[in-house]
């Protein structure tokens, strides 16, 4: 008898599972699971802030970092390509719209116990701070974007919502994503599919808390006020070690390289030297990270001019030499998007600016250029020497606080060209001179909308380029008040 009911149980359980696969559509795609979803988001968001591909990234060439050989028309200010559209694809389509799909599936995702809810706050939490990073990245590029209706991909016109706004709805969802992440849970499959920080939860604690830290600081001039709150908050909970660096891990084989690598070696172009303007500030003050980001020329540094072609390759610098291992030349150099030199420089400037952050301006300060020295490799010998060089030391440095800082800080963001624009723009300094040949008579100050948007959102477009004062690279954004 009991043969007989076994029978019959695996007989159920095999024409059950057969009824149910012939009721499932054979031509839909199965979900994906949020945290793989999440996972190709964080590739997108840091192949498009580290690739210098000019196609997507002119960044390293506005902030004059890097220069061109012969294709000189990006560094002259001349948006021809369809530079903010593959941007403004990059973002909204491979980082917030993957991001918005894993919010959903794992949403979605049945929870048995309260452990396992602890695991889907943390997840969604998780994926909410990279979202809010992506949105502010948008509004920093371009200004007012479409916020609210960004995600119904059945609405081709989305309405554009203004600037601050978005910046003020971006931080209260900060505050709550913040709240929401709990060291006492884990984060479940996020440890294998995080490709930043593996599902440690106490780095992204202070991964929140530097992002909070960088909205307080780029409203500084704008709102002291509100910036001066958030900034009191964050501080003591952020991190200013490189073990917290918000960074990526790229690998020694294609799809997944480091996208400088794709660009220099690759491609087999080499069409990219590093910038004269940079190269002369280095060799000013004698940095000891010339010998690890540039080869020399008869034992001397020498950059391209920006907006002026190359005639002789070999007559400047190059990006490290021409030779497997060096270090813009690897394929597994690791991308970085936000690190401890920046959170301390602006802990630095906050001190300045009479926040309490725990700290003064010079040890802050000092602490973010020994960070990026020994990030780079750069032996402490090395690193003291330089500090105590009188044009590097806070004490001696020229200038005010904004000088002092905006000068070290266009330094160690070498090979950054987003974080570098944005803080030029912000702290003004170096006072960088636009080339001669290019089509304005200063550095760009955003970027300008996709033209596709022109013709595909003429109405909301025309409203938003108004409001901002004029669809052009020279317009200030809300923040940029000096």
């Amino acid at each position: 008898m009991k043969k007989i009911i076994y029978i019959i149980l695996v007989a159920t359980i095999f024409t059950s599972c057969e009824v149910d696969h012939l009721n499932k559509d054979p031509k839909t795609t199965p979900e994906a699971p949020g945290s793989t979803l999440m996972s190709s988001a964080q590739r997108e968001l840091f192949r498009a802030l580290n690739t210098p591909n000019v196609n997507i990234n002119n960044y390293r060439l506005f902030i004059q970092h890097w220069t061109e050989v012969t294709y000189i028309q990006e560094e002259q200010y001349k948006i021809q390509r369809q530079i903010p559209e593959n941007l403004w694809e990059a973002f909204y389509k491979d980082v917030i719209k993957d991001l918005d799909e894993a919010t959903k599936n794992i949403e979605n995702e049945e929870v048995l116990n309260d452990n396992d809810q602890g695991i889907k706050t943390n997840q969604l939490a998780i994926i909410e701070l990279q979202t809010i990073l992506t949105y502010q990245y948008l509004v920093d590029m371009f200004g007012n974007v479409p916020y609210t209706e960004s995600l119904d991909i059945t609405n081709v016109t989305p309405k554009y919502d203004d600037a601050e706004a978005i910046y003020n709805d971006l931080i209260e969802r900060l505050n709550t994503a913040l709240s929401n992440l709990n060291t006492d849970y884990g984060t479940g499959d996020f440890t294998d599919q995080d490709l930043v920080y593996h599902g440690d939860i106490s780095k992204w604690i202070a991964f929140g808390n530097a992002l909070k830290l960088k909205f307080g600081m780029t409203l500084a001039d704008f709102n002291p006020d509100l910036s001066k709150t958030l900034v009191e908050e964050a501080a003591p909970n952020v991190f200013v070690s490189n073990e917290g660096n918000f960074a990526f891990q790229y690998l020694g084989t294609l799809p997944n390289t480091n996208p400088v690598w794709e660009n220099i070696v690759y491609s087999n172009r080499d069409d990219f030297v590093p910038a004269k303007t940079y190269i002369d500030k280095v060799n000013e003050l004698e940095d000891p990270r010339r010998t690890i980001f540039f080869s020399t020329v008869n034992g001397k540094y020498i950059g391209g001019i920006n907006g002026e072609t190359i005639d002789d390759y070999n007559s400047v610098s190059h990006l490290g030499q021409e030779a497997d291992g060096s270090i813009f030349r690897d394929p597994q150099l690791e991308g970085l998007i936000y690190s401890a030199a920046e959170v301390n420089f602006y802990l630095a400037e906050a001190a300045e600016r009479g926040y309490s952050v725990g700290g003064n301006a010079k040890d802050f300060y000092t602490a973010a250029i020994r960070s990026n020295m020994e990030y780079w490799g750069v032996s402490q010998a090395d690193i003291d020497t330089y500090l105590s060089n009188p044009a590097v030391d806070y004490d001696s440095a020229a200038g005010d606080y904004k000088q002092k800082i905006g000068d070290q800080k266009w330094v160690i963001l070498f090979n950054r060209g987003y974080e570098a624009w944005t803080e030029y723009r912000r702290l003004d300094y170096p006072q960088l001179i636009a080339p001669e040949t290019a089509e304005l008579d200063q550095l760009p100050t955003r970027m300008i909308y996709p033209r596709t948007e022109q013709n595909q959102n003429g109405d909301n477009y025309n409203e938003a380029s108004s409001a901002i004062g004029g669809d052009q690279l020279d317009t200030k954004l809300f923040w940029d008040v000096n």
